[in-house]
């Protein structure tokens, strides 16, 4: 056995070594743009205004290189067809002066007629810039203050600190690192899901975060890290490694994939052949959240997901992933093979992992729309369906949506509508080591399971700097009552199930939750917002229990993107 261990250590530096010596022969695709809904939002909206997909860009699994935005950026604005407006070209300019990195220089995109010192505020996006021969590095502050109606405590309900560093070693290695400190009083819904994390009061995880201490008795104080390298393999393949999130869909919401729970270590590889983009996610997660003196449980998690434009303007996805736990052991190398059916894998080690599949679409149409949609499922029997008698062990779930551009003719007004569907049990398990979740929180859609919302979000830019965007979620789900288990909680164990059969979707006792909020976003400077937002959360239980939350929040950023408690 030790034998067979020292092999397999010694197979893994020499695969190391291999992927090391191959990036000395390839060029680095550079860093990620961190997940952001209005940065992304804005790659979403002229890949459908042209007739066809963005050139290497597959919105479908986010994020997205900065190198490709670069390049759609550029495309965009050499444009002199299409016609503009004003807005559009202050869009367009933005994307490019945020990567200026990958533009020749002879076009000077993005400098600063400001500079200091000759590094500093040398481009539009870098408080601090340095682009060598073999080595390129941007850094910026990054900071995050709000205050919110009800919070007369302190001063500040959200302070958050820290720095963002992201770059290149010899054209080949890129790197990327963000770190912030962060206190934040929250609204009492928000304080209770970051509680129902752990049942120990001082272990606590901030809604996205992980580790959470209890600040000044009532406000949550945490550090955010997120960092990792990149390198291409070969040309048509791109790796990541090291600690962030993913986002799996065209939705505001996902069914595969979300970024709501916190970062998670994970290996990524890109594959992008003829029309083909083929994502391989291998991850290390926190299965259970324990106590401060004890090391929390891991578990892991392998995805696929291949997408296929079938043509100019309509693309299909597929979509597998695996959940599992190895008592005493690490991760399962069965699981590493990227071209394999992980179901065919699971029969043939006789375990019982978490696998789930899926099915997406996306179709630009009419230079104005989008459609798109997620199909997940996790387990089903024919003969039970075709009963109709609502067996428990049927689970899955669907998203359906549209987005609609330069919506009735009038430009810069974007609309969207989305309605996502997800059957009790879905993402649920034996144990929490296996549930479809990272250190306690969903790994796709932050309601858990049993449950259906809709969505509708506007978005209008009257002048380029200025950015209205109107939110409202509706969600009707089923809470247990004490001793039950109606399936919308994924971390309870589906063998303490209340029912077998006659299993509907907000079953237990009937909830509804009504979300609406209004933010007036302005641009002072490249990255540099002031946001008035406006929030009504109205929560009804049966038996007119309510948990409301309403509230007025003035915020000053920079360099990161709003927090929303969109749940």
């Amino acid at each position: 056995m030790n034998n067979i261990l020292q092999s397999l250590k010694i197979t893994n530096v020499i695969v190391l070594l291999l992927l090391f010596i191959s990036v000395l022969k390839t060029k680095a695709q550079g860093v990620f743009v961190p997940l952001n809904q209005d940065y992304y939002h804005l790659i979403d909206r002229y890949e459908i205004l042209q007739k066809s997909f963005a050139p290497n860009i597959n919105t479908s699994y986010k994020g997205t290189l900065r190198k490709d935005i670069a390049a759609f950026a550029d495309s965009l604005a050499a444009d002199s067809v299409s016609k503009k407006s004003k807005s559009d070209v202050f869009n367009i300019q933005f994307l490019q002066n945020d990567n200026p990195e990958w533009h020749a220089d002879s076009l000077k995109i993005g400098v600063s007629k400001k500079s200091v010192l000759k590094h500093f505020y040398t481009y539009k996006n870098a408080a601090f810039s340095v682009f060598e021969k073999n080595f390129e590095m941007q850094i910026n502050p990054v900071f995050n203050f709000e205050q919110r109606t009800g919070n007369k405590e302190y001063f500040l309900s959200l302070n958050t600190r820290g720095i963002e560093v992201r770059g290149m070693i010899a054209k080949k290695i890129g790197f990327y690192t963000f770190l912030t400190d962060n206190q934040a009083f929250v609204p009492d819904y928000v304080e209770q899901e970051a509680s129902s994390v752990s049942t120990i009061p001082s272990n606590i995880a901030f809604p996205s975060e992980n580790f959470t201490k209890v600040f000044k008795t009532s406000g949550c104080d945490f550090f955010s890290a997120r960092g990792y390298f990149t390198f291409n393999i070969i040309k048509q393949i791109h790796l990541q490694f090291g600690h962030d999130k993913n986002f799996i869909g065209n939705g505001y919401r996902s069914l595969f994939l979300s970024d709501y729970s916190g970062k998670y270590l994970f290996l990524k590889l890109t594959t992008r052949v003829w029309k083909f983009h083929y994502t391989n996610l291998f991850a290390e997660l926190t299965g259970d959240v324990v106590n401060q003196n004890t090391i929390n449980p891991r578990k892991y998690m392998a995805a696929h997901h291949l997408s296929l434009n079938i043509r100019k303007n309509l693309q299909i996805g597929l979509f597998e992933t695996i959940m599992f736990n190895r008592d005493g052991g690490g991760f399962e190398l069965n699981y590493l093979n990227p071209v394999i059916l992980y179901r065919e894998v699971e029969s043939y080690l006789g375990s019982k992992d978490k696998t789930a599949v899926g099915l997406d679409f996306k179709w630009n149409f009419a230079n104005r729309f989008s459609a798109y949609g997620q199909f997940s499922l996790h387990e089903f029997k024919l003969r039970e369906i075709m009963a109709g008698k609502g067996w428990w062990g049927n689970k899955y779930a669907w998203q359906i949506g549209i987005k609609y551009i330069n919506a009735f003719g009038i430009q810069n007004l974007d609309l969207q509508a989305e309605h996502n569907y997800v059957r009790p049990f879905v993402y649920a398990d034996k144990n929490s080591l296996t549930a479809y979740t990272n250190y306690n929180q969903p790994l796709a859609h932050p309601q858990g399971a049993n449950f259906y919302e809709f969505i509708g979000i506007a978005r209008f830019q009257p002048i380029p700097k200025l950015t209205l965007t109107a939110k409202t979620f509706y969600t009707t789900f089923g809470k247990d009552g004490i001793g039950q288990n109606f399936g919308g909680d994924i971390l309870k164990s589906y063998t303490t199930r209340t029912n077998d059969y006659y299993n509907s979707v907000a079953q237990g006792i009937r909830s509804n939750i009504l979300f609406f909020s209004f933010t007036a976003s302005y641009m002072l400077k490249h990255n540099l917002f002031i946001d008035l937002r406006a929030t009504m959360r109205n929560e009804k239980t049966a038996g007119n229990l309510s948990n409301n939350a309403n509230y007025i929040t003035l915020g000053f950023r920079y360099n990161i993107a709003q927090r929303s408690y969109e749940f």
